[in-house]
């Protein structure tokens, strides 16, 4: 809608087929922000997404899960590598917080900025210990 007119519309999907990037098929005029979501789908939902198109194929979860295994390793090594050659200072902070199950968290994040703009990695989340599974040794 917010292109406007059917040659602009046009244009943006022969973007998307050369560029493969999904933020360029839904880029905004105006610069607002792209936001989208994903989620598994059923076997029904998948049989539903072919119908009519036999021929597109749809990644198994097993090739799904490998390829972002793969993908995540990437970015951490060059996270990490981005981190170490780093010039500037780099700040770290922690957050902590329990989930709806009652399950306490810590994430470690860094923080930096880099060409004039911040940046911030997650490093870590970390399942803290259950306090009634510690026991302290020596107190009476």
């Amino acid at each position: 809608m917010a292109l406007g007119n059917l040659k602009d519309v046009r244009e943006s999907v022969k973007t998307f087929r050369e560029s493969g990037s999904i933020k360029v098929s839904f880029e905004r005029k105006g610069g607002g922000k792209i936001t989208y979501s994903h989620r598994q789908h059923t076997k029904s939902e998948t049989n539903l997404m072919k119908t009519g198109r036999p021929e597109h194929y749809l990644p198994s979860q097993s090739t799904v899960s490998r390829d972002v295994r793969l993908v995540f390793v990437n970015c951490r090594r060059r996270i990490a590598m981005m981190l170490k050659m780093y010039k500037g200072r780099l700040s770290f902070a922690t957050d902590a917080w329990t989930a709806p199950n009652h399950k306490p968290f810590v994430a470690v994040s860094a923080h930096l900025e880099h060409e004039g703009k911040p940046l911030s990695f997650i490093l870590d989340i970390i399942e803290v210990a259950s306090v009634s599974n510690t026991h302290e040794v020596g107190v009476t």
